[in-house]
């Protein structure tokens, strides 16, 4: 093929474009892999156990997918996490919440229902052992002066955990309770037992 002729810059046009795509999705995936693996270290710090992607009854007679389980001395911890960035306009009430970025604004359904209906499938599960949840924003988000219940950044997220549990040794009702959830539990797609 001539240099000279429209086909050959047509062809190496979108020979470049498609380079370029292909390095950009690669440096996208790794950062979304190192943001993960960042995450998990977090998370292992403030846990004697944590289960990531596990699927549980939900007391339904269906079943309901956990992204992070952490079993603490306070008891055990579920955690969505949300890497979303950027101004984010939500409340309690809403059912929509908006994220603002330099690139513009995307909404997003309020996380807070779908996190209470996980706490409570492992409440059902565990009876006499305290429960809780929060949603974590692991990116650079910002909430207004009132953040709405239940969703915390990753740094104010450590600091609330290690109020609640400043000893990483839970109870041994708390690990018997435990083992109960690793029986009952799932794996949801490449599911893993951290420590």
């Amino acid at each position: 093929m001539d240099i000279a002729t429209p086909q050959f810059w047509l062809i190496t046009g979108a020979v470049l474009v498609l380079a370029v795509l292909l390095i950009v999705l690669a440096v996208r995936g790794w950062r979304r892999r190192r943001q993960a693996r960042v995450i998990d270290e977090r998370l292992d710090a403030l846990a004697a156990e944590r289960l990531h992607g596990v699927v549980v009854p939900d007391g339904n007679g269906g079943e309901i997918e956990l992204e992070h389980l952490l079993l603490t001395a306070a008891g055990v911890f579920v955690v969505d996490v949300k890497r979303i960035e950027g101004r984010i306009f939500g409340s309690d009430r809403m059912d929509a919440w908006t994220a603002i970025t330099a690139q513009g604004r995307h909404s997003f359904a309020n996380p807070q229902g779908p996190l209470l209906d996980r706490v409570a499938a492992v409440r059902r599960l565990l009876h006499d052992v305290p429960v809780d949840g929060r949603v974590l924003f692991a990116g650079d988000a910002q909430f207004g002066e009132h953040p709405p219940s239940f969703v915390l950044g990753f740094d104010a997220f450590e600091a609330w955990m290690r109020a609640q549990a400043a000893d990483t040794s839970p109870s041994e009702p708390y690990v018997v309770a435990w083992q109960t959830l690793l029986q009952v539990s799932v794996a949801a797609g490449g599911a893993r037992r951290d420590r």
